[in-house]
């Protein structure tokens, strides 16, 4: 794995909508890494960790216990698309041509209404499933052979248009489930680097 893509909207309004959650995991992970996201690169905000090893530890409300762990990596980038969720294609085909990487390198996070809340699924492969920026990088890459990791976000109600609704930010309430989410989605992306995608989708997360 080389490029480790989340997807959201830019600016402080979207800061902490549903939508955004693909930007909130690779933030976690640009705090756990020490990797600085300062860097404007192929229409996105990338922070760049070169062949070294990487301490994590950190304690999340869902477990007393801290996550501590040391790792080597490959060169890793952590890239947030400026380019709105729905033109996430055109960012993501940039920095693959940029990388000189095939689509199996990259990981692509972001949030999933057709998924219960709390859910992750981690697939190697697949269709949009609806999702406007996963189907704008299938349609730039010609290819669905990419790795994705959802967040369930869960379906709106009846009379809420989900165009609407991933626009929203969560609650109160929500914002204690989502960050224990964010940390699962985490420790998938460590699995994913250090033991493989095929160890990391055997696991139940």
């Amino acid at each position: 794995m080389r490029l480790v893509v989340g997807l959201g909207n830019p600016g402080k309004q979207y800061e902490y909508t549903r939508h955004n959650l693909g930007f909130r995991v690779v933030n976690a992970l640009s705090n756990q890494w020490g990797i600085k996201l300062t860097r404007h690169k192929c229409l996105s905000l990338i922070g760049e960790k070169k062949h070294s090893s990487v301490s994590c530890r950190k304690t999340f409300k869902w477990t007393s216990n801290a996550l501590s762990r040391s790792f080597s990596l490959p060169t890793i980038i952590l890239a947030k698309p400026l380019t709105f969720v729905n033109g996430s294609g055109e960012a993501v085909k940039a920095l693959c041509d940029w990388l000189k990487i095939g689509e199996e390198e990259i990981l692509v996070i972001c949030d999933d209404f057709n998924l219960e809340k709390e859910k992750l699924r981690l697939r190697k492969r697949g269709s949009s499933g609806g999702h406007n920026g996963l189907e704008s990088i299938i349609e730039s890459l010609s290819s669905e052979e990419f790795p994705r990791l959802r967040l369930g976000i869960g379906r709106p109600e009846e009379d809420l248009d989900p165009a609407e609704y991933v626009l929203q930010k969560f609650s109160e309430q929500e914002e204690s489930f989502v960050e224990e989410m964010v940390g699962r989605a985490c420790q998938v992306v460590e699995v994913i680097i250090t033991e493989g995608i095929d160890a990391a989708v055997s696991r139940k997360w």
